[in-house]
């Protein structure tokens, strides 16, 4: 995966959590979301990205045939599970790993 690929899947994650944070600060949350509906066009909009992420991440982990099917189940369900930080660290370290993996 080269590095622009890298960085275009991380920014849902990195908006996502942002977007999580904001609700720990209710009074700044009311100039970022100012209407109901704004609030759920954005909500819409990165979950919907997140989900997109989320399915590219699991096609690209099916697409390493030489990687034992275990390992490759596994970061299916930490992927799904717990998305945020792991799909970050999947997207920047453990990819090339997986490519390493693959070739040899």
């Amino acid at each position: 995966m080269n590095k622009i690929t890298k960085i275009v899947l991380s920014i849902p994650p990195v908006i996502l959590l942002f977007f999580i944070i904001s609700f720990w600060f209710p009074a700044e949350l009311d100039w970022l979301t100012p209407k109901s509906e704004t609030y759920q066009i954005k909500l819409f909009t990165i979950i919907g990205s997140n989900l997109m992420t989320m399915v590219y991440l699991i096609f690209r982990i099916l697409s390493f045939k030489f990687v034992l099917r275990s390992i490759r189940t596994e970061w299916i369900w930490i992927v799904i599970v717990i998305y945020l930080p792991a799909s970050l660290y999947y997207i920047w370290f453990k990819d090339a790993e997986f490519e390493i993996l693959n070739d040899g």
